[in-house]
């Protein structure tokens, strides 16, 4: 092929490349995206003056311009924005006792008071019975023994009655306490120390220093009480000995062991009743009430 065969190809593949840069306009120039550029502020962290000493977080800067009803005015503005000045509307209230609860707080008291007065009596008989067999001893004429061991008797018999009464109470009382247990029922909490007015509450301190003296009280008549049986039972021992009845000094020397571990628990319960009447009487008395 000659050269003059070629030209017309070769000027003809020139013109299909040059074609789309010759569409184009030549008033038109191509844009240019801006640049973002950084700031001193997108550099910097923003320096926030912590609030000044004493200052509470979310109260509003001390001006040394405001007076301080105006100081008090921007504190309490701070606080309704914050949710703070007034209790919010759609909170729900505290979880009210039920019917049920009071109805069991108020049997339960009941019981546990009377199984206490119970339990008082039948160790204040089992002692007016150590004290009957005293006279008796003391006792010199044959009139006067007789009506000595006539009371002692009586007497006796109403200790027993007196424990079944006590038995009976304290387990009308455990059972009611094993119902709350279950219900998860909590007794009245009672009065508190500060009134809602931020006052002393002397009912509080004086509740506290009475029922500490009656426990120390009730401890003291156990520890006496269980002391003398102890001491009975331990003669009368030594009275069955020697008649061979193996059996009955058994059964007594189990006596025994029952009182002292009952004398060993009340003595226990005597020196938390003291500790918590010297804690109740000094607090009342660092509170400013006089006690009686």
């Amino acid at each position: 092929m000659t050269m003059r065969a070629l030209l017309p190809a070769a000027v003809f593949a020139a013109l299909l490349v040059a074609s789309p840069a010759l569409a184009q306009d030549p008033k038109e120039e191509p844009r240019e995206e801006p640049v973002p550029t950084l700031t001193t502020d997108d550099v910097v962290p923003v320096q926030v003056a912590p609030p000044d000493e004493g200052q509470k977080a979310g109260t509003p800067a001390a001006d040394e311009g405001m007076t301080p009803e105006e100081r008090a005015d921007a504190e309490a503005s701070m606080k309704a924005a914050a949710g703070q000045g007034q209790p919010d509307v759609g909170a729900k209230p505290d979880k009210k006792v039920s019917q049920e609860e009071l109805d069991w707080r108020s049997d339960y008291a009941a019981a546990e008071e009377a199984a206490r007065a119970a339990e008082r009596r039948a160790i204040d008989a089992e002692l007016r019975v150590n004290d009957l067999k005293n006279a008796l001893g003391t006792t010199s004429t044959a009139a006067g023994a007789n009506a000595a061991a006539a009371a002692l008797e009586a007497q006796g018999n109403e200790v027993r009655q007196a424990r079944v009464e006590a038995a009976a109470a304290r387990a009308q009382a455990d059972r009611l306490k094993s119902v709350g247990a279950r219900q998860k029922f909590r007794t009245e909490a009672g009065p508190a120390p500060v009134t809602k007015d931020g006052e002393v509450n002397p009912a509080y301190f004086l509740q506290a220093v009475q029922k500490a003296s009656t426990d120390l009280a009730d401890a003291d008549r156990r520890i006496e009480a269980y002391q003398n049986r102890i001491v009975e039972m331990r003669g009368e021992i030594l009275r069955t000995t020697g008649s061979g009845d193996n059996f009955a000094v058994a059964r007594i020397q189990e006596q025994i062991t029952q009182a002292e571990a009952d004398l060993a628990r009340a003595q226990t319960e005597r020196s938390a009743a003291s500790a918590a009447l010297d804690k109740a009487q000094n607090e009342a008395r660092s509170a400013g009430i006089r006690l009686p």
